[in-house]
């Protein structure tokens, strides 16, 4: 998904910027010991900045949905802000552990950040992986798509855990 460079809403003009998709490298050591390189494109859902839960009033920001339209949540788009220093966080430290959540989806989540999170709430940050194939200088290639970010003052039923690089080296080479 390609979110536009400004979006206004209430007057108020938002940069989305920060949600464009995004290229890194992942240094893993597999399994068998091999080292590898993956070439990870992350890309970013509107759900990380509109909820379907909110009102749809004139002014506001809205994008299609699948039963309804999704509306821009200033909260939701303050912590997005974030979004890009967590993802990169996994990309820089791929030993950090995600878990596999029961709605099939992976997931991380922060017990604290800016704006600060109410007490007993969590950032919850959703994704999955999907295999791209090889690029040209050989490296495995793979997309990160966030596909939903919020805080939530809930718990998450896991079926596993794993270090972010396995995740990726899961998809890429089934191991």
């Amino acid at each position: 998904m390609h979110h536009p460079e400004f979006i206004t809403h209430h007057s108020s003009s938002y940069s989305l910027k920060h949600l464009w998709k995004r290229d890194d490298v992942v240094a893993w050591r597999r399994t068998n010991g091999a080292e590898v390189n993956f070439q990870v494109r992350t890309t970013f859902a509107d759900h990380c900045y509109t909820d379907e839960q909110l009102p749809i009033v004139d002014g506001c920001y809205t994008v299609p949905g699948k039963t309804r339209a999704r509306v821009f949540c200033t909260d939701r788009y303050a912590r997005s802000l974030q979004l890009p220093v967590m993802i990169s966080g996994l990309m820089q430290r791929p030993g950090k552990s995600v878990a596999f959540t029961q709605a099939k989806n992976w997931m991380t989540m922060a017990l604290s950040m800016t704006p600060p999170l109410a007490v007993g709430d969590r950032y919850y940050i959703f994704f999955h992986v999907r295999d791209r194939g090889t690029t040209d200088d050989g490296n495995a290639s793979v997309t990160v798509h966030v596909e939903s970010a919020y805080a939530k003052q809930l718990r998450i039923d896991v079926k596993r855990n794993a270090p972010f690089g396995r995740v990726l080296e899961e998809f890429v080479f089934g191991t």
